[in-house]
């Protein structure tokens, strides 16, 4: 499979770098309270994840993880060394993205506990990745008192992507804007070519599962934090 085009991979970190730009550094790391997570928190959560389950596990990155410092942190890190831990990760899971092939979804999951195949583990991250998004987005609105003006529309596209979020900018004017937008959007992540290999992966995962046997024939699988 050739390498992805710039804006089409399944994770874009331009929503959550809009959303840091308009927080103080003060705001950055405020909780509610002490069982709580900050944004920062958040952030340090998502690139320790990220760069363990994708870029190490499918990428090969040396990574030692610390799960538990991802919530312990206290220090109020400097946003240029916080953002340059979240930039660090994305340039890998570019990598690791570039290296993955539409052959390797099918094989066996390096987390057997969690998943069965690569693609249950991808599907896993994004999931993973898109509930910390909303996270962030709804702790700086509400600091913010709203004025993030909907940045999951507005933050930009990767370089060369076609479209992003500035096409949604220029049309606000139309009753119809949004819509379109989810329209055009639906349509450039359901292509023939995206739809072809997704339909081949759920026929595989179905072929696999109707040889095993219905599901109350195998034990159940215990769901794991990330």
């Amino acid at each position: 499979m050739p390498p992805s085009a710039p804006g089409s991979r399944p994770f874009s970190p331009a929503q959550i770098r809009e959303t840091v730009s308009k927080l103080s550094d003060e705001q950055l790391w405020w909780r509610p309270n002490e069982s709580s997570n900050s944004v920062g928190n958040l952030i340090l959560h998502l690139s320790g994840s990220i760069n363990y389950y994708l870029n190490h596990n499918f990428g090969g990155l040396a990574f030692d993880r610390d799960r538990e410092q991802e919530f312990a942190e206290r220090r109020q890190i400097p946003r240029q060394e916080l953002l340059a831990t979240f930039d660090g990760m994305v340039a890998n899971a570019v990598k690791t993205f570039d290296g993955l092939t539409v052959e390797r979804l099918s094989d066996p999951s390096p987390e057997p506990r969690q998943s069965e195949i690569v693609f249950q583990d991808l599907l896993n991250i994004a999931i993973h990745v898109s509930t910390h998004a909303g996270q962030i987005v709804w702790i700086a609105k509400m600091l913010t008192g709203g004025g993030l003006d909907d940045v999951w529309m507005r933050s930009p596209p990767a370089k060369g992507a076609p479209g992003g979020g500035h096409e949604c900018a220029s049309a606000m004017d139309s009753p119809h804007a949004h819509r379109d937008l989810r329209h055009r959007r639906r349509r450039r992540l359901f292509s023939a070519g995206g739809l072809l290999r997704q339909a081949k992966t759920v026929t595989f995962i179905a072929t696999r599962r109707h040889a095993r046997g219905p599901p109350h024939s195998r034990p159940a699988r215990r769901l794991h934090q990330r």
